[in-house]
C-alpha cells in the first residue's frame, strides 16, 4: 500500500509522513488487519463501529475492488483528471507478483468536458455511477464505518465532488457500464447491461474466477448460462469453456459431468508470455484470482471477435458474489464493469499488435483441458473474525507548554468511559479533564485500549499537532533561507525529505525555539550584512510571486505550510539581523494587499483572515514583542 500510495501522490513515505495529510481513504471488510498511520502515511483505513457496526452491517463481505482517483495539475489547479479502476485483484503485492488478475480503467480530464464526445459522456456516467458508491461508502455504509479520518482530507474531497458533478451534467441520457450489488445482484443486471451494448444473439462464452461455490453442485455457471440464452444473448449450441485452477476449484470438481454433459469444457488460465515474459526457471506459474465472463461471435472466415462483451470485477462466480444483492448473511458488496470489446482478434496475425488478441487481454486459452483426474476442490474458505474497530476517540491533540505535555480529546469528544491509552513503558495512563499527561517524546501516535460490549480492543491512535497535521513526524530543522524556500517551493506537495537518518537535526512540532533563546541562529554568526539583506528580500519576493498564484481551494493549506515554514526560521542569520541590529520587522510588506490573490485582499474574507493568523504567528516567533519599525515603512 505504501508503493500504491506513492504512485498516486507523487510522495515518498516520508513526505507523506511529514505532511501529516490524508490521500486515500480505504475501505476494506473489517476482517483485514489494520494498517496504522505510521506504518502508511498518508492512507486513512477506516475501522468499523464495534459491536454498533457490525450489527449495522449490510453485506456479508467487503469485496467490492473499486478505486475514484483525483488528480490535478500543480500549476493550473482548474485542470484535473478523475480514473475509476474497477480491479479483480485485492489491493495486495500478491496481486502484482502471484495472481492471473484483471483491471478496467477510464480518465475523464477537464479538457474532455469541453465539447464532450460520446466516449467521453460514457465514461462520465460510469464515474458518476461509482462516485454514487463510494457516497454510500463516505457516509458510513449504513452506520459500519467511522469515517472521522476523511475529515483531514474535506478540502480535496469537495473539489474531486466537484468535477463529478461536472461529470454528472454531461452523462446525462447515458447509462453506466459500472455495476455493484447493492439493490439488485450482478446476475439480475448482466443480461440488461449486455442487451445495452449489442442485443444480439452470440456463439461463445468463457467463464472465468478463482473460486466457486463448496460442495458438489456448481450451480452458477448454468444459471449464467440459462439467464443469457433467455434474453438471446448466446446461442444453445454456444461454445463455452470455464476457467479454473485445476488444485483448488471447489464444486466445479464435483460437477465436471454435469459441465460435460452440458458441453461446458474445464480448462486451465494461461499466464501470456506476451504480458508477462517468459517464464523462468523454478518460476511458479499464477494463480487464476481473475473473475470474468468474456463472449462473442466466432466465425471461420473472419478472425475478429465481433460483437464481443466482457465482464469483470470482484464478483467470484458464487452464490455470494455473482447471484445475490448484498446482504447481511447471503451476499457480499461487489463491484464490476460491462463493456463492448472493439478490435480485438482471436488469434496472433502478422498484422496484429500483440495487445489486440484476446488470449493476451484475457487468461483463456483453447489448447488444452483440465484432465478429470486433476481436478480437486481444495481449500474452503469463510471470513475470519472482524479486527479493526474504531476506538471511542478517532485521534488525540497535542498540547505542550513549559511545564507539561497533553494529549486532549478533540472538541467533538466529550468525556468517554472505558479509555485509556498506554505510556512507552506500557502502563496505562489516567484520564483527567479530558486529557492525559504525557511523559514522553512527540509520537505520530499512541497505544489506547477500551471496552465494547465487555470485549476489550486495542489499536493504535493518531496525535494532531497544533498544525492539523496527524501521525506527522516531526519538523526538519530550517538551518538557513534556502531550506525555507525549498520547503515553500514544492508546495502543494510536501517538501522534498528523504529517509530519516540517525544524525538528521529534526524539531518536534511543539518544540520550535523561543525568542529568547541564545546564540546566534543555526547557520553561525559567517552570513554577511549584505547577504542577509539580499536573502530575505528574495524570500519576500518568493513567498509573493507565488502566493498570489495559490488557488482558493489550496488557500487554507498554503497558510498552515507558510506558518509552519517560517516559524522554524525564528533563529536564521538573516532573521536575527533584521531583528536584532536593524531593528525591522521583515515580515511587514507580506501584509500588503498586493502580496495576496484576489480573493484573500477583502479584510472581511475567511481568506484574509486566516492568512493574518498565520502571518501573527510567525511575526510573534521572529519579533516577539519588540517594537520594530516595519520594513519598507508604514503598513
Amino acid at each position: 500500500m505504501n508503493e500504491a500510495a506513492e504512485r498516486f501522490t507523487g510522495n515518498t513515505k516520508p513526505e507523506r509522513a511529514y505532511s501529516g495529510e490524508m490521500a486515500i481513504g480505504l475501505f476494506l471488510d473489517p476482517s483485514n488487519p489494520t494498517l496504522n498511520l505510521e506504518e502508511v502515511p498518508g492512507v486513512a483505513h477506516l475501522p468499523i463501529k464495534g459491536k454498533a457496526g457490525l450489527e449495522s452491517k449490510r453485506c456479508r463481505l467487503i469485496h467490492a475492488k473499486v478505486a475514484l482517483l483525483g488528480f490535478r495539475d500543480e500549476k493550473q489547479p482548474n485542470v484535473w483528471c478523475l480514473r475509476l479502476v474497477v480491479a479483480t485483484g485485492n489491493w495486495t503485492r500478491q496481486t502484482l507478483e502471484e495472481s492471473l488478475d484483471l483491471a478496467w480503467s477510464i480518465d475523464v480530464t477537464s479538457g474532455d468536458l469541453t465539447n464532450a464526445e460520446e466516449k467521453t459522456k460514457q465514461a462520465c456516467a460510469d464515474l458518476f455511477a461509482a462516485a454514487q458508491l463510494f457516497e454510500w461508502l463516505r457516509s458510513g455504509a449504513d452506520g459500519l464505518f467511522n469515517t472521522d479520518l476523511l475529515h483531514h482530507s474535506a478540502e480535496k474531497q469537495k473539489a474531486v465532488d466537484s468535477w463529478l458533478s461536472l461529470c454528472q451534467k454531461a452523462a446525462r441520457g447515458y447509462k453506466p457500464r459500472f455495476l455493484d450489488n447493492r439493490s439488485q445482484s450482478l446476475l439480475s443486471q448482466l443480461p440488461k447491461h449486455v442487451a445495452r451494448l449489442s442485443d444480439v444473439t452470440r456463439n461463445y462464452l468463457a467463464m472465468g474466477s478463482g473460486f466457486f461455490e463448496g460442495g458438489t453442485h456448481c450451480s452458477v455457471p448454468q444459471e449464467i448460462l440459462t439467464a443469457l440464452r433467455n434474453k438471446n444473448l448466446l446461442t444453445q449450441s454456444a461454445e463455452v469453456d470455464i476457467f479454473v485452477n485445476a488444485s483448488g476449484c471447489q464444486s466445479i470438481a464435483g460437477s465436471k459431468e454435469l459441465l460435460k454433459d452440458a458441453n461446458v469444457k474445464i480448462r486451465p488460465p494461461k499466464t501470456s508470455q506476451a504480458v508477462f515474459g517468459k517464464k523462468k526457471e523454478k518460476q511458479n506459474d499464477r494463480g487464476l484470482h481473475a473473475k470474468f465472463l468474456f463472449s462473442a461471435n466466432y466465425q471461420k472466415n473472419s478472425n475478429a471477435c465481433n460483437k464481443g462483451w466482457v465482464y469483470l470485477g470482484s464478483g467470484n462466480l458464487t452464490r455470494h458474489g455473482f447471484t445475490q444483492q448484498m446482504d447481511a448473511h447471503r451476499g457480499n458488496l461487489e463491484a464490476g464493469v460491462i463493456f463492448e470489446l472493439h478490435d480485438a482478434y482471436w488469434y496472433k496475425e502478422p498484422s496484429i499488435n500483440a495487445q489486440q488478441v484476446i488470449t493476451n487481454l484475457l487468461p483463456i486459452q483453447w489448447d488444452e483441458e483440465c484432465k478429470p483426474e486433476e481436478l480437486a476442490a481444495g481449500d474452503a474458505w469463510e471470513p475470519t473474525d472482524p479486527q479493526h474497530f474504531a476506538p471511542p476517540v478517532p485521534w488525540l491533540v497535542w498540547y505542550q507548554t513549559d511545564e507539561r505535555v497533553e494529549l486532549r480529546l478533540p472538541d467533538s469528544v466529550n468525556d468517554v468511559a472505558n479509555f485509556t491509552i498506554l505510556d512507552d513503558a506500557g502502563a496505562h495512563m489516567p484520564m483527567m479533564n479530558n486529557a492525559f499527561h504525557w511523559r514522553g517524546e512527540w509520537r505520530q501516535q499512541v497505544l489506547c485500549e477500551w471496552t465494547d460490549s465487555g470485549i476489550v480492543h486495542t489499536a493504535y491512535i493518531p496525535i494532531l499537532d497544533t498544525d492539523g497535521r496527524l501521525a506527522a513526524t516531526p519538523y526538519s530543522v530550517i538551518h538557513d533561507l534556502n531550506d525555507l524556500l525549498r520547503e515553500l517551493s514544492a508546495f502543494p506537495n510536501p517538501p522534498d525529505i528523504e529517509d530519516e537518518d540517525e544524525d538528521e537535526e529534526t524539531v518536534p512540532p511543539e518544540k520550535k525555539p523561543p525568542r529568547d533563546a541564545k546564540g546566534s541562529g543555526l547557520t553561525g554568526v559567517g552570513t554577511s550584512n549584505r547577504y542577509a539583506v539580499r536573502q530575505m528580500m528574495e524570500l519576500l519576493e518568493r513567498i509573493a510571486s507565488q502566493q498570489t498564484q495559490v488557488a482558493e481551494h489550496d488557500w487554507r493549506t498554503w497558510c498552515t505550510r507558510l506558518e509552519q515554514t517560517l516559524v522554524r526560521a525564528n533563529k536564521v542569520d538573516a532573521v536575527i539581523y533584521f531583528v536584532e541590529h536593524l531593528k525591522l520587522n521583515p515580515l511587514a510588506p507580506l501584509r500588503d494587499p498586493a502580496f495576496r490573490p484576489d480573493f484573500a485582499v477583502q479584510v472581511d474574507s475567511d481568506a484574509y483572515r486566516q492568512y493574518k493568523d498565520a502571518l501573527d504567528k510567525i511575526e510573534q516567533q521572529w519579533v516577539g514583542g519588540a517594537d520594530l519599525k516595519p520594513l519598507g515603512g508604514e503598513q
